[in-house]
């Protein structure tokens, strides 16, 4: 039996999409960076609100991807990352069991 397993390219091609945060991203990443909210809202999150999601944006870097991405496809936040991020499936993997 074939199960398809997640397995994470370190490509950044998801980084470069709109990446929605709701509020228990936000704590999760405002702790994990140990800033205020407000401080988060200013460096971090677009002015503005989707207007796919109806969600805060992570900010964009000038190349379009991720401000939280690397030069090396590492994603700096990992173990805070948006909820958005860690459902997103960039390829799949077939492993045989």
């Amino acid at each position: 039996m074939a199960n398809a397993k997640h397995s994470c390219q370190m490509c950044g091609k998801c980084c470069h999409y709109e990446i929605p945060v709701t509020l228990l991203d936000l704590h999760r990443m405002t702790t994990f960076l140990k800033v205020q909210p407000n401080q988060a809202f200013s460096e971090y999150i677009q002015p503005r609100i989707s207007a796919y999601s109806g969600l805060f944006m992570i900010m964009k870097k000038d190349q379009d991807t991720c401000v939280f991405l690397s030069e090396d496809n590492n994603c700096s936040i990992h173990k805070a990352k948006p909820r958005a991020c860690r459902l997103y499936v960039c390829g799949l993997k077939n492993e045989e069991k």
